[in-house]
């Protein structure tokens, strides 16, 4: 057992229940991981109320083990009190190894709060390179949970950063890009980003492969020796959903490898295999872009199989036994610091639109008077006219993701973008902002960046000139926030749902895909009809938009009260004709007709 070897990475097992635990504990672990019954990304998890923390911290202790509580969600505004409240309870009674955090204001909010408590950045924070390195360090992030579409040289790069960094090694994988993902949200209310995730990716839907969006289950078993040699801080294991045999069965396996430096056997992967599969595994992203063979989904066979080999053991009374001879660790103490965040102070709102053009780019359609930007994609930069050129400000959108290998790429695209006098750029995620400074560009940020509440605009008023606020607010929401910077909201357009690093347009298909097509776009059908628009980006990487566009241009008056300063338009699949009856729809806020979506603004 490890039991904090600095030569090898910790394990990192799942506890969904008090009985996966001690599974996990009895079975060789070096640290959990788990939530209470609120703010976790595993709401249909059993989780653990105050009193079974108590316990699962006592056990812990016993065991040498170390003990990190999940607060990996979004936080509104509304909550925050409550936040504030149980955090208190679980620094001064649980008083964990570290809090796993991805809202970025929660972040900064418990850092002042409890400046010595270890803050783990989640994989839902997005953070696909080594470049917000120095700014999660000001923020007390101790420790980085790599996004699972980092290879091995990204991950290396990281490490070499001198920041802890956490990798998943085995267990469930979304196909989305992590943390970027609004379908389940968009069409059943149901957030990935608040832990309710239904997994609509997980459905079959009408296509030659009916489960393009399934993948299977990740497994590196046969990689344990190259991912030690990178210096990797800690292997995780997905699963707080999982039975405890399933958590036991895993973590012992893992632990005979991380102990060995040794690749798995063949009978060890077809013991995991058993456990839980969704026809085999995949090693994801770790070597190399993987293709058709990443996907699968849970067959008859599959659920047979481990309902064969499931058994009934009693880990929480062999946890008994085995604690008569172990001594308790030391219990942290961490200070609380009663002084809030600094107060958020209001910037008065303006009125602007701004048209974001992720499809085909009109020659030549109407425009609003107040039109202040046009967004265009990087990777779309040559295409724009001299008609978009002379409408108004281009904003350049950056890529969902820019790892360390899309850098010089992204370089080469940014030096002709500030040639050619264009000082605009939207950011998608915290990492972009060190990359473009470099050029000295004006930056704002994009919806993704999960903006829910006023201690993130805090956080980000100093670096950015305005922000697209997060589509899962509700109206009431956007009312209680206070704005220190700018904010902008989507007023129409196809939401993207999904940001894939895999190519879905050709897990869709049995043919092999035409890989050098670069404005590939088909619809991906469900069961119940609706169609999804998928669109090829750069490398191969695809965006899945919304079956019906969201439509708020004639709440105007609602969104001005709210302090919404920009509205922002998105157009894909939109012809000319089209995008000018939007625009007089617009001028005229005339209510929309069948199909559209008013998202969590129909909510109170």
């Amino acid at each position: 057992m490890n039991k904090f070897n600095s030569q090898l990475p910790e394990l990192l097992a799942p506890a969904g229940s008090l009985e996966s635990l001690c599974s996990a504990i009895y079975s060789g672990c070096d640290a959990v991981y788990l939530g209470g019954k609120q703010f976790n990304a595993r709401q249909n998890a059993a989780n653990f109320n105050i009193d079974e923390l108590r316990e699962a911290a006592r056990l812990c202790r016993l065991f040498n083990v170390k003990l990190y509580i999940t607060l990996n969600t979004l936080i509104y505004d509304r909550e925050i009190k409550d936040l504030l409240a149980y955090t208190d309870s679980l620094v001064n009674e649980i008083s964990p190894n570290a809090v796993i955090v991805q809202d970025m204001g929660v972040t900064v909010l418990l850092h002042n709060r409890y400046p010595d408590l270890p803050l783990h950045a989640s994989t839902q924070m997005r953070l696909h390179s080594a470049d917000a390195i120095d700014i999660m360090k000001n923020i007390g992030i101790t420790r980085i949970i790599a996004a699972r579409e980092m290879n091995i040289e990204d991950l290396s790069g990281a490490v070499k950063s001198g920041m802890e960094i956490e990798m998943f090694i085995h267990g469930a994988i979304c196909v989305s890009q992590s943390g970027g993902c609004l379908m389940s949200s968009m069409i059943g209310k149901r957030s990935g980003n608040r832990g309710e995730c239904a997994q609509p990716c997980r459905l079959p839907y009408k296509c030659e492969n009916p489960y393009p969006l399934s993948l299977k289950d990740l497994c590196l078993a046969k990689h344990i020796p190259e991912l030690i040699d990178t210096g990797i801080k800690s292997f995780k294991i997905e699963g707080r959903m999982k039975e405890p045999g399933y958590v036991a069965g895993v973590v012992s396996i893992y632990r005979k490898l991380i102990d060995g430096k040794r690749v798995a056997t063949e009978n060890e992967v077809k013991f995991l295999d058993t456990l839980f599969s969704r026809q085999g595994f995949t090693d994801g992203y770790i070597i190399a872009k993987p293709g058709k063979g990443m996907f699968g989904y849970r067959t008859e066979n599959d659920k047979k199989q481990t309902q064969s080999i499931r058994k009934n053991v009693d880990y929480v009374n062999l946890l008994k036994d085995k604690a008569k001879n172990e001594e308790p660790a030391k219990k942290p103490d961490y200070i609380i610091n009663n002084s809030e965040i600094s107060s958020v102070e209001y910037i008065k709102p303006q009125n602007y639109t701004i048209f974001r053009f992720e499809g085909r780019i009109p020659d030549k359609i109407t425009l609003p008077d107040n039109l202040k930007y046009i967004d265009i994609s990087l990777w779309k930069i040559n295409k724009i006219t001299t008609f978009i050129k002379n409408a108004a400000a281009i904003r350049v959108l950056m890529p969902n993701v820019c790892t360390e290998s899309d850098k010089s790429a992204v370089k080469k695209l940014l030096l002709s973008v500030k040639a050619e006098g264009i000082n605009d750029v939207v950011i998608t995620n915290l990492s972009q902002i060190p990359l473009c400074m470099e050029f000295e560009f004006k930056l704002h940020g994009d919806f993704t960046l999960n903006a829910v509440n006023e201690y993130t605009l805090k956080f980000y008023s100093d670096k950015l000139s305005s922000i697209i606020l997060s589509p899962e607010l509700t109206f009431s929401a956007l009312r209680y926030m206070r704005k220190p910077l700018l904010c902008e909201a989507v007023v129409y357009g196809r939401l993207p749902l999904m940001h894939t690093e895999n190519c879905i347009i050709e897990s869709m298909s049995k043919t092999v895909c035409n890989k050098n097509k670069t404005d590939c776009r088909v619809f991906l059908t469900d069961r119940t009809g609706a169609k999804f628009l998928l669109q090829r980006e750069f490398k191969h990487r695809n965006n899945l938009y919304n079956s019906v566009p969201l439509y708020l241009i004639d709440k105007q008056k609602e969104l001005k009260q709210c302090g919404i300063s920009g509205q922002v338009f998105i157009f894909t699949d939109e012809d000319g004709k089209l995008i000018n009856n939007i625009v007089m729809n617009y001028k005229s806020q005339t209510p929309p007709k069948p199909p559209f979506t008013r998202g969590y603004f129909g909510k109170s």
